[in-house]
């Protein structure tokens, strides 16, 4: 068996990468590790110590060709993400309420969907105690039919 321990990098096609490297260093800080190249075809590697992203220049993307609905990360602080996604004026796409976390999706220059997640892996290997507190701490937030029992889960209503 590999052990893999973490997700080395991504390597996707953008629309433009100079637009895409903006976009992504004011929303992450990320850094830029392999500057942008126009030979033979425009390229940049950025990120952190954690995460690299490469991008490659395409003249059109179809983002469904091969599979790739969307990417996340966790981030450290979900409201404080929400609030710097605000001051950018950064839309949120959507926002979804898991059994153990909450995400939230935007949209990059090229049409990726980039979710924001406030629990690595949707919390699912958060200790137990941690994800009855958390499943009870979210769903009473929501909007959701509360009986004498407390909280019931609900169904989410997916529109595509």
């Amino acid at each position: 068996m590999i052990k893999a321990n973490c997700l080395d990098h991504i390597n996707m096609h953008v629309l433009d990468v100079p637009a895409s490297v903006a976009w992504y260093s004011s929303l992450f800080g990320f850094k830029v590790y392999e500057p942008l190249d126009f030979k033979p075809s425009a390229y940049c590697i950025i990120g952190n110590e954690n995460i690299k992203l490469c991008m490659f220049q395409a003249p059109k993307i179809n983002r469904f060709y091969n599979g790739l609905e969307h990417f996340g990360f966790h981030v450290e602080d979900y409201y404080e993400t929400v609030e710097h996604l605000a001051s950018l004026e950064i839309m949120i796409d959507s926002e979804m309420e898991w059994e153990y976390s909450k995400s939230l999706y935007v949209i990059d220059p090229s049409g990726y969907r980039v979710e924001l997640s406030m629990e690595k892996g949707g919390g699912y290997d958060l200790p137990e105690h941690v994800k009855s507190k958390k499943l009870k701490q979210y769903f009473c937030t929501a909007q959701i039919v509360k009986s004498e029992e407390g909280c019931q889960k609900f169904d989410l209503d997916f529109d595509f």
